[in-house]
């Protein structure tokens, strides 16, 4: 299943706890706050309670996305890349 995460946390050490998690789990970074990957469902769940702990405390709100493949490879995307983080993930995901 390919999943999307995308998040708004104020506090910037729990922000960096969510990305490094999320990276630990394989996701790519594709914005700032914004994250892809292959995950089954048995370890969504597993990530699912371990944001839980991470962010209980925290003020902000964290949206898990699945979509398809093709979902993904139609989307629309305006502008030019700011960041480099996606350069080479669809090649990984």
């Amino acid at each position: 299943m390919l999943v999307l995460v995308i998040y708004d946390i104020t506090e910037d050490d729990v922000r960096k706890r969510v990305a490094d998690l999320l990276l630990q789990y394989g996701f790519k970074r594709i914005q700032y706050s914004a994250f892809i990957g292959r995950l089954p469902s048995y370890l969504l769940k597993d990530l699912v309670l371990k944001l839980r702990k991470i962010t209980s405390r925290a003020h902000g709100n964290i949206q898990i996305i699945r979509i398809t493949w093709r979902q993904y490879t139609s989307r629309i995307e305006i502008g030019t890349r700011r960041t480099k983080f996606e350069q080479d993930s669809i090649h990984i995901i």
